[in-house]
């Protein structure tokens, strides 16, 4: 049930973040700086993922050690997240958020495609 429940939550999320960010416009342009929302989602999300593994790591048993070298590679997807939705409020300034919406679903083909190539 609670999985269902994350997925639904998600995929609103996910399909409305275009319609929001158009919304919280005014006069063509925004009222904010919009570079520094995905930085600070990015830094809430390193904040929260941070004291999740250390509370992992206190609580674990002795044997089980963090493997640092993976854990190292945990920035890189929030450094292309950080990125992407910089782009996405730069994007909506030019854009409606029908044409957004419906481009922004060429992700899944693009990455089915450069997944078949490159692995």
């Amino acid at each position: 049930m609670q999985w269902y429940f994350v997925a639904t939550l998600l995929t609103i999320l996910t399909s409305s973040q275009g319609i929001l960010t158009t919304l919280s416009q005014s006069n063509g342009g925004y009222k904010y700086d919009y570079a520094t929302v995905p930085f600070l989602a990015e830094f809430f999300k390193l904040v929260v993922s941070s004291f999740l593994l250390w509370r992992e790591i206190r609580t674990s048993s002795p044997r089980m050690t963090t493997d640092w070298k993976s854990v190292r590679l945990f920035p890189i997807p929030s450094i292309i997240y950080l990125i992407h939705n910089n782009v996405q409020f730069a994007t909506l300034t030019y854009v409606d958020t029908s044409t957004y919406q419906i481009m922004g679903n060429l992700k899944i083909v693009t990455t089915g495609i450069l997944f078949r190539f490159i692995l």
